[in-house]
Order: structure tokens, then sequence, then C-alpha cells
């Protein structure tokens, strides 16, 4: 089975399951009644009020992708720029880290009222807290990456006097892309979660803001209809990021489905 065939039969696999998904949900709710409705909607009346309430959903979708994707690219920037600093002086990492895993340790979404404290409610804070949620596990996927270096790699750097920019330029930058890119589609998943989080508390606009206004609504409906979203746009953005590693990383494989048999 050749590389295009292994796609298009995990492509085919991941629709069918999809399909079986939204078959057992309607069953269970609409078809037997397992389920109250009231608490879990069936499938078409999410599509329903997704339908009813299109335009509504799509001017609250853009404030939130915004958010998430402004906070992502914060995130990637000073996470980069930060484990790189920090690899090239091993004393200043010493002394950074343990600050660093202490605040890591930190549930981030905690620190939203501080944020919202300091920058008042409001699209910068928004913008912040999404930032900071998606910092740290781009930070320690870079700083992990940027620390290694095999000992070929580093004979060779010793035979050729190789500087630190091209040290870094040409090997440790290099092999440190791919879990870089991991740490990305980790980091815009925990971006659009800040997005959101941000949106229930510091905005007045984006799909969080409304869905607490569904939720107060009893409209599970609703609710169920800007989860779909957000989940679309989420893996939507995984999968550019996929693309973008697959063409930039062109010495491995790094497409949305692995091409195994």
């Amino acid at each position: 089975m050749n590389i295009n065939d292994t796609r298009r039969t995990q492509w085919v696999l991941t629709v069918g399951g999809i399909v079986l998904a939204l078959l057992f949900w309607h069953l269970t709710t609409e078809t037997f009644g397992l389920v109250s409705e009231t608490k879990f909607p069936a499938p078409l009346s999410v599509y329903s009020e997704f339908t009813d309430n299109q335009e509504l959903i799509i001017d609250n979708t853009w404030p939130t992708i915004t958010a998430g994707f402004i906070g992502f690219g914060l995130a990637v920037v000073t996470a980069v720029l930060s484990a790189i600093f920090l690899s090239l002086n091993k004393r200043v990492e010493n002394a950074l880290m343990p600050i660093v895993v202490g605040a890591n340790s930190v549930p981030r979404v905690t620190l939203a009222p501080l944020i919202i404290f300091y920058l008042g409610s409001g699209v910068a804070a928004n913008y912040m807290i999404a930032a900071w949620v998606a910092f740290f596990p781009m930070f320690l996927n870079a700083m992990e990456s940027l620390g290694k270096m095999s000992d070929e790699h580093q004979d060779l750097c010793d035979l050729y006097k190789a500087s630190t920019w091209q040290e870094y330029r040409y090997i440790r930058i290099p092999n440190a892309l791919p879990q870089i890119f991991d740490g990305m589609k980790m980091a815009i998943i925990l971006a659009m979660i800040g997005a959101v989080v941000g949106e229930f508390v510091a905005t007045t606009e984006g799909l969080g803001y409304l869905s607490t206004l569904a939720l107060r609504n009893a409209n599970m409906g609703l609710a169920f209809a800007i989860v779909g979203v957000l989940g679309l746009i989420s893996t939507l953005a995984i999968f550019a990021i996929y693309q973008v590693q697959d063409k930039l990383i062109f010495w491995e494989d790094s497409s949305f489905f692995t091409t195994e048999a």
C-alpha cells in the first residue's frame, strides 16, 4: 500500500468514526431516549440551533479566533526566544528554571483574575490569558529540544571550530524543529482554551461569552453547537500546523496522518 492509499484509508476511517459517534449519539438521545435532551441534546437539535443562530455564532467566532491566534503567536515567539536565551547560558538556566517550573505548576487558568486586575476587562486581557496558558508547554518543548545535541554533532562543531551562532543555526535549531512544532500543536489548543476562558470573565463578545449566555438560558443545543465550532477551529489550526511542518521539515514525515501501513 502506497502513501496516498494509506492516507486515504485513514481519512475514511476518521470520517467513519465520526459518523458512528453521531449515530450512537442520535440513538441514545432521540431514538431510545436513554439520555434527557434537556441535558444532552440530540445531534439534530444541535444542528437546528446552529442554523437558527448561525449569524450570531459567526459574529462571535472572529473575536475568539483573533484572541486565540494572537495569544498563540505571542506564546510561540516569547517561548522560543526565551528557550534560546536560557540554553545559551547554563548558569542563567539553572537560576531561572526552578522559577519556570514553579510557575508552570500553578493552574494557569486561575491567574486569569490577576491578569484582568492588572490589564482591565477587554481584549488585551484576553490576549494575555491566551498567551499565558499556551506559553509553558511551548517553552518546555523548545527548551528540551534545544538542549539536545548528539556526540557526532558536538565533535563536528569542535572539529570545525563552529561559533555559537553556527551551532544554533545549522544544528540545534533544525534538530529542535520537530519538537518545537509538537509544542505548537499543544499551544494552539491551550491558546484557544485560554481565549474562551478570558471571554467568560473579561469580554462581552466571543464564543466563550456566547456559551455563558446559552447556559444561563438553559439552551444546551446552542452550547453544544458552540463546542462543536471550537473543536472544528482547533482541528483546522492543528492541521495547518502539520502542513507547515511537513513543508518546512522536509527531511521527515510530518503529515497529519502517519504513512505507515
